[in-house]
């Protein structure tokens, strides 16, 4: 789905070390933002893969992966951002949590599934999909990451 609607930036995720994440430090880039659950990570493996593929070949474009991590209880917090740390290095890139769910509501996501959206340099969401993208959007979706 292609829509354009400006992006608010919760500010409440924060990376396994707790560094958070501000629009400021992505303004003018273009972002892949992906919010999962811990049990959804694998639903866009392949798409996951190609942006890999796409980064190696130069690609200017930021993902950002989120994790719902609002289910956490406080005495497990430790071994979650273990394993999101775990998975970050596993990965190559910075994953970060949502401890209170904030994030997946500001973007109306679906629990339980992945949701992938791509906004582009002015903070503008061109695209948004709930589950698995399919490999018929991915000419779309490069065409926006490409955009300059």
């Amino acid at each position: 789905m292609r829509v354009s609607r400006c992006v608010k930036w919760p500010l409440q995720v924060f990376d396994s070390e707790d560094r958070s994440l501000s629009l400021k430090s992505l303004a003018g880039q273009v972002v892949i933002l992906l919010y999962e659950s811990r049990d959804s990570t694998e639903q866009n493996r392949i798409f996951k893969d190609h942006l890999i593929a796409l980064k190696q070949k130069g690609g200017n474009f930021r993902v950002v992966p989120i994790v719902d991590c609002s289910s956490a209880s406080l005495w497990f917090k430790g071994i979650w951002k273990g394993q999101i740390r775990e998975h970050s290095v596993k990965e190559g890139v910075d994953i970060y949590c949502d401890w209170t769910g904030d994030a997946g509501k500001a973007y109306a996501s679906n629990p339980g599934v992945s949701n992938v959206y791509v906004i582009d340099k002015g903070g503008l969401l061109q695209y948004q999909h709930t589950g698995a993208v399919p490999s018929s959007d991915m000419p779309k979706i490069k065409s926006l990451l490409d955009a300059r």
